[in-house]
């Protein structure tokens, strides 16, 4: 079988008057690091968005150290990977980031007279970036048995992306947006839908100068609180700088693809606080929810707090939900999370964790209780210039069950001194009865300019009873600036396994052109555009 068709897209380019981009520099962690990806404590609520690209300077001075591209964000933290050459990082490290938020709202820092002023004089502004992905894959499956045909699959999946903001409407409202479109061709396909959109935000906020209130409207998710999720709605938050509270009323979008629906109102009442300083940051909210269904389920009820602490390197975290049982009208622990890192010595660290989870899985005929999971782990961190080696031990449990314990250990050397190779590894190992599983994998990876390659190898193998699974695979791809504006990536893997059932061979080649910074090492992968309009000559 063959692809059914290549897609092609047109851009239509938005011609603006070139304004200078408002840069934003802040004081972020390096919270940890897996790999060649980083975790850094500043996200959504920074302005920080997928894609970006972000500078990297030192703390407290001017020595620039290179770039990071956004993997992906949340409220307080991002994933993010180095944008060329990467530089030494230890966990812990303080940084200063510069970059421009695409539709960050900066107010300006003049006088509340001068301030008002400016507001009134101001005229609409478009801030925005469009990204388009392409990404195609052909995948075979080779039973080794004679007689056995393969079997070829081909998906070609075409994706644009608009973020937009709209700002200094009249009564100085604004307006932002995030939504993606995506198709999915192949051949002889059973997914559906093959076209979706989505769209995760479609707001419209308003600051009030005279009280700290702040008003959202439209498609948003709650950048106060952790455990509400996205909303159709209103929100109205009072207080600025630390302490504030608030309630949003309105509706739970479909789960399955973002689309608006009236069957799951829904309202929450929240506190929350947020301090930052140099070497100390803090963060806590706690909030109450109430989901209405209109389809014959019961209401459900529930609470959360959570609070993030870091002194320097020291850093503390936790998560709590409880549940109302609408059958028995009492409450439980739904869902419990405490996290720590604690500094033993420059560049050790040691990391415990203990989670526990029972939710609510909701019904006609009401709450019904799911088994309870815990997760104990601890395990030392070492990072010293660029190289990071980790050792963690994690136990489970389900309710009635014994613990169950997993070793795992992983590695990470940015770049030797011997031909600049990147190297990474992990492996872990699970038993349990007569039942066992060991995963190894190791890879290395090369810059040349702008060009990066990469090879990985995989073991598996798995043990259960007097079954045996066994398989081997190969991972290769290079990411090659195709033209100027299409960066591509070129990856092949190719793999075979012996089990149970047939020994198979499997392979897949995939070619894709991310949209991903719009700046730095991937400026041209997405087109920024400003649309702004000047009151005295009329011109847009």
């Amino acid at each position: 079988m063959k692809p059914r068709r290549w897609v092609s897209l047109a851009v239509l380019c938005l011609s603006a008057s070139t304004l200078h981009a408002q840069e934003r520099r802040i004081s972020v962690v390096v919270e940890y690091l897996a790999g060649a990806n980083l975790y850094i404590s500043a996200g959504t609520n920074e302005n920080i968005s997928p894609d970006d690209t972000l500078f990297v300077y030192e703390d407290s001075t001017e020595v620039y150290l290179g770039a990071f591209v956004v993997i992906s964000s949340s409220q307080e933290r991002s994933v993010v990977t180095f944008a060329g050459d990467p530089f030494p990082v230890t966990r812990g490290k303080v940084l200063q980031i510069e970059f421009t938020g695409a539709h960050a709202v900066v107010l300006q820092t003049a006088a509340p007279e001068r301030r008002r002023r400016d507001v009134s004089s101001r005229v609409p502004e478009v801030h925005g970036r469009f990204s388009v992905d392409m990404n195609m894959l052909q995948s075979t499956t080779q039973g080794r048995e004679v007689g056995v045909e393969p079997i070829d699959r081909y998906f070609t999946t075409p994706s644009a992306r608009l973020r937009l903001a709209i700002v200094h409407l009249p009564g100085d409202i604004r307006f932002r947006t995030n939504a993606r479109f995506s198709a999915r061709y192949s051949a002889g396909s059973v997914v559906e839908p093959t076209q979706s959109l989505r769209v995760y935000q479609a707001t419209l906020d308003k600051s009030f100068e005279k009280v700290p209130v702040q008003v959202q409207a439209g498609r948003f998710y709650s950048p106060f609180e952790t455990y509400s999720g996205y909303w159709d709605g209103l929100l109205v938050h009072l207080g600025s700088g630390g302490f504030g509270g608030g309630v949003a009323v309105g509706f739970q979008p479909e789960r399955s693809d973002e689309a608006p629906t009236a069957e799951l109102p829904k309202y929450t009442v929240f506190l929350d606080y947020r301090y930052r300083g140099k070497s100390i940051a803090y963060r806590t909210d706690v909030s109450f929810h109430e989901v209405r269904p209109r389809s014959g389920f019961p209401s459900q009820m529930f609470a959360g707090w959570s609070q993030r602490l870091r002194v320097g390197r020291f850093q503390l975290s936790n998560d709590l939900q409880v549940d109302r049982d609408s059958a028995t009208d009492t409450w439980r622990i739904a869902q419990l999370q405490v996290r720590s890192s604690i500094p033993l010595a420059r560049g050790l660290d040691l990391n415990a964790r203990y989670s526990r989870r029972q939710p609510s899985v909701l019904t006609p005929l009401g709450n019904l209780i799911s088994s309870r999971r815990e997760q104990v782990s601890g395990g030392l961190s070492f990072w010293a210039r660029g190289a990071s080696i980790r050792a963690d031990v994690t136990a489970n449990r389900f309710e009635g069950g014994d613990f169950t314990y997993t070793y795992s250990s992983s590695f990470s050397v940015a770049r030797t001194p011997f031909m600049g190779v990147g190297l990474n590894g992990s492996g872990s190992y699970w038993k349990q009865d007569g039942a066992s599983a060991l995963f190894v994998t190791g890879g290395v990876s090369r810059t040349f300019g702008r060009v990066v390659s990469r090879a990985s190898y995989q073991r598996y193998r798995s043990e259960f009873g007097s079954n045996t699974l066994l398989t081997h695979a190969v991972d290769l791809s290079l990411t090659v600036p195709f033209s100027r504006r299409v960066p591509a990536q070129a990856r092949t893997y190719g793999g075979e396994g012996r089990g149970a059932g047939a020994p198979l061979r499997s392979a897949r080649a995939r070619v894709s052109a991310p949209g991903r910074g719009h700046r730095g090492m991937y400026r041209d992968r997405e087109l920024p555009f400003r649309v702004s309009r000047s009151r005295r000559s009329g011109d847009t």
